[in-house]
């Protein structure tokens, strides 16, 4: 029986002919026009030939290699006039899409919808409410509706709902504040370190004094680098939220 290294030099032989334009069945040349001719094939050929060659001199094992760790998100002045304004209102899920189109998503963490909405938030153009059914919900305040966010009734077969929608003075809004948003979002995905890590004194005090200086849940959970939800429980528990609060 063959070993695992004779039927890899095998497989790399038969890919050397292929790239060299020779059948490897019969080791006759190939017609010019034969589709092993074309360029695209016969470098493909060529790369698979060097990736066996490579777990070859491995020994016949397949080297795992390192995921890169991506880049935090940055928008580049380059390429902020790039960007696809929409004359409808549009959602911030599809705002964030389309400044992520901006960047090389391969390289770079993208920003997160929800950075958008935790900053507006913080800078009092939305806020939470809790509506009939229990939910949380964020929608846009009297400086919301001033930048041009709005909430739009919608119908699906499901029956009546709305969506908070941002026209193009609102895009423009975000973009010119992407830089501080950035920061939000960098903090919030790329630096939870104390995320599940036990509370101590020190933040512990440093919860309660920013809470009652009235500081928002988002901006807590970005200084302590911790979720919004740990901060949330956390204020619970020493009963400076109520379970209904969603501040």
């Amino acid at each position: 029986m063959a070993t695992d290294i004779e039927i890899l030099s095998k497989a790399k032989m038969y890919m050397e002919k292929l790239a060299s334009g020779v059948d490897p069945i019969s080791g006759n040349l190939a017609p010019e026009d034969d589709v092993i001719n074309q360029l695209k094939l016969s470098r493909c050929f060529t790369y698979v030939a060097g990736v066996l060659q490579s777990v070859i001199d491995n020994g016949g094992k397949v080297e795992k290699t390192a995921k890169s760790k991506k880049l935090p998100f940055y928008l580049p002045l380059e390429v902020r006039d790039d960007f696809r304004f929409s004359d409808n209102p549009i959602p911030v899920s599809n705002l964030a899409e389309r400044i992520n189109s901006l960047i090389d998503t391969d390289t770079m963490s993208e920003i997160k919808y929800r950075s958008i909405t935790s900053w507006l938030i913080s800078v009092g153009i939305l806020e939470e409410i809790v509506d009939s059914n229990g939910k949380t919900k964020k929608v846009p305040t009297k400086n919301g509706n001033t930048v041009g966010i709005t909430s739009q009734q919608r119908t699906e077969m499901y029956g009546v709902y709305y969506v908070t929608v941002y026209n193009r003075a609102a895009q423009k809004f975000i973009l010119d504040n992407i830089d501080t948003i950035t920061d939000v979002n960098n903090s919030r995905y790329g630096q939870r370190e104390n995320a599940g890590q036990p509370w101590s004194e020190e933040h512990d005090e440093c919860l309660r004094d920013l809470y009652l200086k009235d500081v928002s849940i988002s901006e807590i959970a970005v200084t302590l680098k911790r979720s919004n939800n740990s901060i949330r429980e956390r204020l619970k528990k020493f009963g400076l939220l109520d379970n209904n609060e969603t501040t």
